[in-house]
């Protein structure tokens, strides 16, 4: 992370930048924030990572908190984890294209499953890296996205789960830790659109208005993927607002158009 520059909107390499992310999300202070950072050491593909543990610069797991599935007593843990390793797989996925561009593709599914790994290496529970894996998987989401539709918004409320004020708070902290000059993310219509879905549709699970018992009755199928696929096209539909919420007739029609129009085997 060391010495991996980032290009045009980055002012520093990626270890300065996840410090300034750490930061931007830190409620308390932590003494690495305004220090320099200890000597380098392991290289890890591309870059370099400090070869003193890691977890010294976050907390260490909390009272209670252990491998055996325990909680963290900390409501900011996973999103300071998040904060530190968001980036953590762009040392591995560096690339420079035709134009000179330095690009890390992918690097948030890769980071995600980086990340995991790491908290349950630490010590940290399970519920703690799953946690940590979805922030990071999900932190490049809005690249690219000038206005968010009502479905992408659920899709958003549904994905990102009890992790979503975690989730905001970490890609605002990383677009304020961009290079002087670069357009800031402005999230407050999200933000606006979020509080608005879960007011108006506070038991809503965005899930298939049918089980997966019901499905198999329906479609004829025995238990399998294939009944996955067909729930996730229902739970599709009602994100998409063509099903009302626990519609279940019109869920039971949509499916027999799906499995009218399925390519036949």
């Amino acid at each position: 992370m060391v010495d991996v520059d980032q290009g045009q909107w980055h002012y520093a390499d990626v270890w300065t930048h996840t410090l300034h992310v750490v930061k931007n999300v830190s409620t308390i202070s932590f003494p690495y924030a305004s220090v320099p950072p200890p000597p380098l050491g392991e290289d890890l593909g591309g870059g370099k990572i400090h070869e003193s543990p890691i977890q010294n610069f976050v907390p260490p797991p909390p009272t209670g908190e252990d491998s055996g599935g325990g909680k963290t007593n900390s409501p900011n843990l996973e999103i300071l984890l998040g904060a530190l390793l968001h980036d953590i797989a762009k040392p591995i996925t560096k690339s420079i294209d035709s134009n000179g561009q330095i690009r890390f593709f992918n690097h948030e599914n890769i980071g995600a499953d980086l990340a995991y790994e790491l908290c349950l290496r630490w010590r940290y529970s399970q519920d703690t890296a799953t946690a940590v894996r979805l922030l990071v998987k999900n932190h490049m989401r809005l690249t690219g996205i000038k206005k968010l539709s009502i479905p992408a918004t659920r899709r958003i409320i549904r994905d990102l789960g009890s992790q979503l004020d975690s989730w905001l708070t970490l890609i605002d902290a990383d677009a304020k830790a961009l290079k002087s000059g670069v357009r800031r993310l402005d999230l407050s219509e999200l933000k606006e659109k979020i509080q608005e879905l879960k007011t108006q549709e506070p038991q809503s699970t965005y899930d298939s208005p049918l089980t997966g018992q019901e499905i198999m009755a329906i479609a004829k199928i025995p238990p399998g993927p294939q009944v996955g696929i067909l729930k996730e096209q229902l739970a599709n539909l009602v994100i998409d607002g063509k099903i009302l919420l626990n519609d279940k007739s019109k869920a039971k029609k949509a499916l027999q158009t799906i499995l009218r129009n399925r390519p036949k085997s």
